[in-house]
């Protein structure tokens, strides 16, 4: 028997559902009921929260329909708790209608033989001078601005060209907000170099803010279906959710061998606030303030990184990725249902070159709690960068300072000038004040847990035990899934970690302390115990102190270093050290954002002090810490090092990566803070492969094709580790 797959199922819609009991089974007794399999509905309850876009829940005595993570409600029922399979079954066609809407929205051929390219879709919008501007790309925004207490309609048209060579023919879907699809038929498509206009053409054809939400963003979604064969979109359209269908609504949105293709296109109408000029900006809420500026001119909007229009698959990936790693979007709107209004566009920027002599300030007024701050990063299309210097001035102020644009992003709108899209996060800064010494639990499913119990019998059953050390940015977490990753775990009897405090407290105080915590687990001299430590960056001068001053020599029988200032880094000079932390924040927002809550944290401070912190100071290589640490008598016992050379880094996104150095700052802060010398980006290879004076037993010195942040996730650093002798 032979066969090849043709055609898969449909992904069905996840919908988070609690795992209470009787709710939980309650949906689904209405899924499975009669005339609704699951299947026919294109519905799947999950427990999970990852990459889920809708939420089933109970409030009260309301069984709601919501979407995620905004909390915005879809629709609501009243909820008999005698009766609850009732209230389920009634809003069962809300699921439905949201489970077609997301999938005709995905719709799309991936095996047709039209050219796609032959095929143009835009929105084009009138200028001044008579001509029309063609918006790039399939997202288009038009900007309504506030003309005698009303707000602007703008004229703009849906418009289509065929040169693929054969005739075609189309129907065109709007998608509205309440999850209705209204699907028109058109006339056939022939081949040729001219523009058909869909939409647009008529004098009450214009597109506007939605009546009662103006100061928020108003998003169309179109679908062109183009085939060739005549179309018949009756079976695709679907009311609307609302009381009253509002399918086209007062936009009259109406346009006239099997293969087909489709092309999408987005359009986006959004309030032009304000003007960037002398007089300072102040947003609606008060949260949000742009002081004035002598010469700096731009339009201003406001926006949302995750507005309540916005359908599934069209937020920015960095948004969720960043979300997964802690971060949040601050809520600047006044209503629950404007989304988070995180974003402060400037558009039409005329003379950005000014910021270099006067900066512009912006300011944000929102509370933060003692371990929270706010961070700005830019998009340009292919990575996020911090964006100012961002400074926390009190618990109710942040001020982020721009003293010049980051690299152009490529821009929806029609603008003459530079744009820049400013996106804030709140960032609940990781509190390292524990001094932990935990094992860890791995799990025969692949997972892997934190233990503090009976620390001490573990290691009395041990014979080969491993120890984690974390540096300065970052915690054991990483560590530990990275020695699962490669099966380092089995190698061991147990594997230990170590979470310390490591910006205020010394680091000889940190070594003294772990010297203490071992002693406590039964790890001390004459244990009869084989102790490895495997340690990142600053962790291993915590360890070298602790093996060197403390006696540790005498508990430790092979230390392996990643990435270990051994004399010193540019983290010692505070200048250098922002420049360090800033690349490393953007670095880490690209590809391993769960740093971010690490770096940020000693970013800000520096921001906000020209003094360093004590442990940064300590890694100057003329501070006293580090003469006294290379000073020290020869342990006796083996040291392994592993230096990333990131001159050599070669992943997938290596090209990217190279992209991403350049606009971070790669010529001034290599140049500058490496004199052209190898490193991984935080450390020089020569500082990380100078251990002290002569040795008995030479250390063993591997160079990794890897950077500061990635020893144990990158596949060249997990190879090394995983080939080390230990």
């Amino acid at each position: 028997f032979r066969a090849a797959i043709t055609s898969l199922p449909t992904p069905p819609l996840l919908v988070h559902c609690p795992a209470e009991a009787q709710l939980r089974q309650a949906w689904q007794a209405a899924l499975d009921g009669e005339g609704a399999p699951v299947a026919a509905c294109g519905l799947l309850l999950t427990d999970s929260q990852d990459g889920v876009r809708y939420a089933l829940g109970a409030e009260g005595a309301l069984l709601k329909f919501s979407k995620r993570p905004s909390g915005e409600v879809v629709l609501t029922e009243r909820l008999d708790p005698a009766q609850p399979a009732a209230a389920a079954k009634a809003l069962l066609y809300a699921l439905r209608a949201v489970a077609q809407w997301e999938r005709l929205l995905g719709l799309q051929n991936r095996a047709t033989q039209i050219d796609a390219g032959a095929i143009d879709f835009i929105c084009s919008e009138p200028v001044e001078d008579g001509s029309e501007y063609a918006h790039p790309g399939q997202t288009a925004t038009l900007e309504s601005t506030l003309q005698a207490g009303e707000w602007s309609e703008i004229k703009a048209k849906l418009k289509v060209r065929n040169r693929s060579g054969q005739t075609l023919y189309m129907a065109l879907a709007h998608f509205s907000a309440d999850f209705g699809i209204t699907v028109l038929p058109t006339d056939p498509l022939p081949s040729s170099e001219a523009w058909v206009t869909l939409y647009g053409d008529a004098d009450d054809d214009c597109f506007r803010l939605e009546e009662g939400r103006e100061h928020e963003e108003s998003v169309d979604r179109f679908k062109l279906i183009l085939s060739a064969t005549p179309v018949d979109g009756f079976q695709l359209a679907q009311p609307g959710l609302s009381e009253l269908n509002r399918a086209m609504g007062s936009r009259k949105k109406k346009a006239r061998s099997n293969d087909w293709l489709t092309k999408d296109l987005i359009v986006r109408v959004v309030p032009r606030v304000d003007a960037v000029g002398e007089k300072a900006w102040v947003s609606l809420d008060g949260a949000i303030k742009v002081k004035g500026h002598r010469r700096l001119r731009a339009q201003l909007n406001q926006s949302s990184a995750r507005p309540s229009t916005r359908a599934a698959g069209e937020v920015l990936p960095f948004v969720d990725a960043f979300e997964r790693a802690g971060l949040s979007l601050p809520s600047f709107g006044n209503t629950r249902s404007a989304g988070d209004r995180s974003v402060v566009e400037l558009t039409n920027i005329q003379n950005a070159e000014s910021l270099r002599e006067e900066p512009l300030q912006i300011e944000i007024h929102q509370s933060l709690g003692p371990n929270e701050a706010l961070l700005s990063f830019s998009f340009d299309g292919e990575h996020v960068l911090p964006c100012g210097q961002v400074t926390r001035e009190s618990d109710e102020l942040t001020v982020v300072t721009l003293s010049e644009l980051p690299p152009a992003a490529p821009s929806d709108r029609r603008s003459l000038g530079s744009a820049l899209k400013l996106y804030f996060f709140k960032v609940y800064l990781k509190n390292n004040d524990v001094n932990r010494l935990r094992w860890v639990e791995f799990k025969p499913d692949g997972s892997w847990a934190y233990r503090e119990d009976d620390v001490a019998g573990k290691v009395a059953a041990a014979q080969r035990v491993l120890l984690l050390v974390h540096g300065i940015i970052g915690d054991t977490e990483g560590m530990a899934a990275g020695v699962r990753e490669i099966g380092l775990d089995q190698q061991f009897d147990l594997v230990l970690t170590y979470d310390y405090e490591n910006l205020s407290t010394p680091i000889a105080e940190t070594a003294r302390t772990l010297k203490r915590q071992l002693a406590d687990a039964g790890l001390r001299a004459g244990d009869d115990k084989h102790l490895t430590l495997l340690v990142h960056s600053m962790g291993g001068l915590v360890s070298r102190w602790f093996i060197e001053r403390e006696g540790g020599k005498e508990v430790v029988d092979h230390l392996v270093m990643c990435g270990t200032p051994n004399f010193g880094s540019p983290f010692g000079k505070v200048d250098d050290a922002r420049k360090l932390l800033g690349l490393l924040t953007g670095l880490a927002a690209n590809y391993i954002p769960a740093f971010i809550p690490f770096t940020a944290p000693v970013l800000m401070l520096l921001n906000r002090s020209e003094k360093l912190t004590p442990t940064l100071t300590q890694m100057n290589p003329d501070s006293d810490f580090i003469r006294e640490l290379n000073a020290s008598e020869d342990p006796g016992i083996r040291y392994s090092i592993v230096a990333g050379n990131v001159a050599e880094y070669r992943e997938p996104t290596d090209q990217l990566f190279a992209k991403l150095l350049t606009k971070a700052g790669q010529s001034f802060v290599f140049d500058a803070l490496f004199a052209l010398k190898a490193n991984d980006i935080a450390v020089s290879v020569d500082s990380i492969n100078r251990v002290g004076h002569a040795r008995t037993q030479l250390p063993t010195v591997q160079t990794v094709a890897c950077h500061h942040l990635n020893y144990f996730v990158s596949a060249a650093g997990q190879q090394v580790l995983k080939g080390m002798a230990w």
